[in-house]
């Protein structure tokens, strides 16, 4: 008896802190942006050149640039706290062909993933790519060779797994909870002998 209630005190207390995923998007952020942006726990910033820029993308919404002009450049998410997981939809017009791509980083600035794919020249749209690992403290996207004029692709919902911390009601509720569960175990044994 006691091992149930054990149980189902231990379960209460390991799901009070959950991780879920978190999206910045860029709908509501001025063309102009500067050396960088912070939303939430992520800051991006230009991994060269000076100033990040927004404009409207493929998918009809703000997507975030590298830069106010060519050549573009791509894109660092630095993510407080480090995350298992990242994901960012990226695109463009059917102007040139791009390869676009995703690298996540550890705070030793080990490589952790890589994903890319070939957009056609009469590609237009936007495309999701996502990794997992754990530890992630950056990421690096945009675009690569045959890209015209850099990392010229448009990137919007970037999506991280943040983790939860229960509040502090929550927590002292469960701990009770732990406890009465104990005392109905002792009781229960002791008025089976």
């Amino acid at each position: 008896m006691f091992t149930k209630f054990f149980k189902l005190a231990a379960s209460l207390a390991l799901t009070s802190a959950v991780a879920h995923a978190v999206t910045v998007d860029f709908n509501a952020v001025a063309a102009s942006i500067g050396a960088s942006y912070t939303s939430g726990a992520v800051t991006f910033v230009p991994t060269a050149g000076s100033d990040l820029t927004t404009g409207v993308g493929p998918n009809g919404t703000r997507g975030l640039l590298g830069s106010d002009g060519e050549p573009y450049y791509t894109i660092r998410a630095n993510i407080a706290g480090g995350t298992s997981s990242v994901s960012v939809d990226l695109g463009d017009f059917d102007q040139d062909a791009d390869t676009i791509f995703l690298e996540i980083f550890s705070a030793a600035n080990v490589s952790l993933g890589y994903t890319s794919q070939l957009l056609a020249t009469s590609f237009s749209g936007m495309v999701t790519l996502n990794l997992s690992a754990s530890n992630i403290a950056y990421a690096v996207f945009g675009s690569i060779a045959p890209s015209a004029g850099g990392s010229s692709v448009y990137a919007d919902n970037f999506t991280y797994g943040a983790a939860s911390t229960p509040d502090a009601g929550s927590t002292l509720a469960l701990f009770a909870a732990g406890l009465g569960l104990v005392g109905v175990a002792a009781r229960s044994r002791k008025s089976v002998r």
